[in-house]
């Protein structure tokens, strides 16, 4: 389980203030509020922030650096007036220091580029070695957040059932109430008498109270629950269009990995009891626009969503 400010957000309000605050949104929402650090959400009132920023940055487990077209402007600026401190070169010098070995992931964001080493000072040099991420605006954005949580995940952890939450927008995952797939069956109650015994219970356990005179005897006997046979279809339909994925010449490796995101949290959702209708359509909806004109693909996809509509 990731652990407090395991994700540290670093960005320029001038720069790229809206954005990233859509980008807390959906990561809050899949790691939960204690895991994702943003400066004016995430400082206690009354501390110092600019000691609490690097304290929590030397203290996290990745630093995502958000970079919007006027990042590297404003750095250089404040390069030319040395009594002007720039918390986001000290948050990012903190990080890629050797010492502590903090990952950075930069992430492009509104058409912004990586920097030239040759436009940043030594200290923050190393930063144009890392591979960057990009969050591109609508119809792509959550294409690109999915696989960034991906990223995350293999550095903080996966979030466990129930620290999730949602948001009023850029929705991304409901709090699961189990990980299991078979829904049980609707109870009924019922009993019967057979003498002097008491026979009474639901569907889902049975009770026999029996006396002796009146002994009484307790026995409990749960009932399995009854898979669903329209979601076990979805399920090996999907295994099918991944395998189908696969072995397709159709389109190029980039362009599976993204459409392995979607199908993934497609399985991811239709695990839980009560599937999201908005995350199974959102992930749908990103499949078409993938394998959009890549037939027999395309036609797999529009099964899996006639069979998910009947869900």
């Amino acid at each position: 389980m990731p652990s407090s400010n395991a994700i540290f957000i670093s960005y320029r309000r001038s720069d790229s203030n809206d954005v990233t605050g859509r980008i807390y949104d959906r990561l809050q929402q899949h790691f939960g509020p204690e895991v994702v650090f943003k400066d004016v959400e995430s400082i206690p009132y009354g501390d110092d922030f600019r000691t609490h920023l690097v304290q929590t940055v030397s203290q996290c487990r990745v630093v995502v650096a958000v970079l919007g077209p006027t990042w590297l402007k404003t750095l250089q600026a404040r390069l030319t007036r040395e009594e002007q401190q720039d918390w986001v070169r000290t948050e990012i010098e903190t990080a890629l220091n050797r010492e502590i070995g903090i990952p950075v992931i930069p992430l492009l964001v509104d058409g912004a580029s990586m920097p030239g080493r040759e436009d940043l000072p030594e200290s923050l040099q190393s930063l144009v070695n890392r591979n960057a991420a990009q969050a591109r605006p609508d119809p792509d954005f959550h294409i690109d957040l999915d696989r960034l949580i991906q990223r995350l995940e293999e550095i903080v952890g996966t979030p466990e059932p129930g620290t999730q939450t949602h948001g009023a927008s850029d929705l991304s995952e409901p709090v699961p109430n189990s990980a299991a797939s078979l829904e049980p069956s609707t109870q009924s109650s019922q009993s019967q008498s057979i003498g002097s015994i008491t026979i009474s219970g639901s569907s889902n356990s049975f009770n026999a109270i029996q006396s002796t005179g009146d002994v009484t005897v307790t026995q409990t006997q749960a009932q399995a629950p009854v898979a669903d046979p329209g979601l076990q279809r979805v399920l090996e339909m999907l295994k099918e269009l991944k395998q189908s994925i696969a072995s397709t010449g159709a389109i190029d490796d980039t362009e599976k990995e993204m459409v392995a995101i979607p199908i993934k949290k497609l399985e991811s959702e239709l695990q839980k009891p009560q599937p999201d209708r908005k995350v199974l359509d959102r992930a749908i909806a990103t499949i078409t626009k993938v394998l959009d004109g890549v037939s027999p693909l395309i036609e797999l996809v529009t099964k899996v969503a006639a069979l998910l509509a009947n869900i």
